[in-house]
């Protein structure tokens, strides 16, 4: 797939992820985000304090943001960021975060402005790609060579099991190599360049999480 070819593909798949949230009230989820970011489960008291809203507009706003609950119905997760170990470490200062895949990861220093160290695992070689990010940009990749992947979806798949249809294929790979032998194994990825898929996830952002 050539690069007109694959960036016509991600912005439909991101049209696709964006209509997820599309009935969110992101007026309080938006702020779950940085709560998330101290590294503890957030009660519903901090998002009523931090947004002025009610405890049961917050209620209602975590229902439709989908948001994942602990035993004592605290926020652990979030559109895919969560307290909860993936593949994806995103370091905020000294707290680890992890990510359901490569985009969201990338797409983290938008939704808290600011900077992360991400650690990703490459699931072919197992070796550890490192990136640093800011809401800015990506400013370090190791290894150079690193790149990532992305896959084609339907609206129906992203609106429905959305690991499946999409944060399953979607890596951080630490070399083109290691990439092929993913993306080959399903007709539906292909692989992207690092800044590429920052593009995206800033592409998301704007779509499904910007005021």
């Amino acid at each position: 797939m050539d690069r007109e070819s694959y960036r016509e593909a991600m912005s439909q798949t991101i049209g696709h992820l964006a209509t997820r949230w599309a009935e969110a009230d992101k007026r309080i989820l938006r702020h779950v985000f940085p709560l998330l970011a101290e590294g503890r489960p957030v009660p519903i008291r901090r998002i009523s304090e931090a947004t002025g809203s009610t405890p049961s507009l917050v209620e209602a706003a975590l229902e439709s943001g989908r948001a994942e609950r602990d035993e004592e119905g605290r926020v652990v997760e979030l559109a895919g960021l969560m307290l909860s170990p993936t593949m994806h470490r995103v370091m905020v200062g000294d707290v680890a975060l992890f990510s359901c895949c490569a985009l969201l990861a990338q797409l983290v220093p938008a939704l808290i402005d600011r900077p992360v160290n991400v650690e990703s695992v490459d699931p072919v070689s197992r070796r550890v790609v490192k990136l640093v990010i800011t809401p800015e940009g990506v400013t370090e990749v190791k290894p150079k060579e690193a790149v990532g992947s992305f896959v084609l979806t339907e609206a129906q798949g992203a609106a429905g099991n959305v690991g499946a249809t999409f944060c399953h294929h979607v890596h951080h790979f630490a070399s083109s190599d290691s990439a092929k032998a993913f993306v080959e194994a399903d007709r539906r990825r292909y692989a992207i360049g690092i800044r590429d898929l920052y593009d995206a996830a800033q592409m998301l952002y704007k779509e499904a999480w910007a005021e």
